[in-house]
């Protein structure tokens, strides 16, 4: 049975997407939604799709844009095909499910281990990298596997923004664009972890 008190959905609702054929071909698809599934339904040969809303955030994938700073209106439907959703996307991502309960506890064991990985080597490359950045990352992946609640998602964000912030400013001492650009993809991943707190369910 599908929890919707955090995303409620229309009954049904349909619109049009394009995909992208070549630099001036844009083929339509009809998309239905209701409350069990997406049909995708392509106007111009016999190729439809369907996802289960159950599944929909891991078959429905939006492509990062501005180096993780926002997402694209361009989602990659089943690995299979790009359709551009234009306005439309704010209806299906209303439309897709919270984030469950098992989801945010999996996602947050891979945040943890990577962060405590990352930190480990932070420490072990100190003269490349901040080895005090390595202690507090391994600190922060502890407590994303020992605080399995969707609060980390903030704690997370807010993480990745200050060291995005602080790598930013240390292109005034090292004169390096990589920090730069690095910096500017940790505060995006961030503001994409802080998302997920409104998308888990309670």
């Amino acid at each position: 049975m599908i929890d919707n008190s955090t995303n409620p959905v229309p009954v049904a609702d349909s619109f049009v997407v394009f995909e992208a054929r070549g630099f001036k071909k844009r083929i339509p698809w009809n998309i239905r939604l209701n409350e069990t599934q997406a049909e995708f339904s392509c106007q111009e040969d016999e190729r439809k799709i369907v996802v289960s809303r159950d599944t929909a955030r891991s078959q429905i994938r939006f492509m990062q844009t501005g180096l993780m700073l926002s997402e694209s209106t361009i989602a990659t439907v089943s690995g299979t095909v790009n359709l551009d959703f234009g306005g439309n996307k704010a209806k299906l991502v209303k439309w897709f499910p919270p984030i469950s309960g098992e989801e945010i506890q999996k996602d947050l064991r891979g945040m943890g281990i990577g962060m405590m990985v990352v930190g480990v080597i932070s420490i072990l490359l100190k003269n490349f990298l901040d080895p005090i950045w390595g202690v507090l990352l391994i600190l922060l992946g502890i407590l994303n596997l020992v605080i399995k609640n969707r609060i980390m998602y903030i704690v997370n964000g807010i993480a990745l923004i200050a060291v995005g912030i602080f790598n930013i400013l240390a292109i005034i001492t090292t004169s390096s664009a990589f920090w730069l650009l690095f910096g500017f993809m940790q505060i995006g991943w961030g503001i994409s972890e802080i998302k997920k707190f409104s998308q888990a369910r309670a």
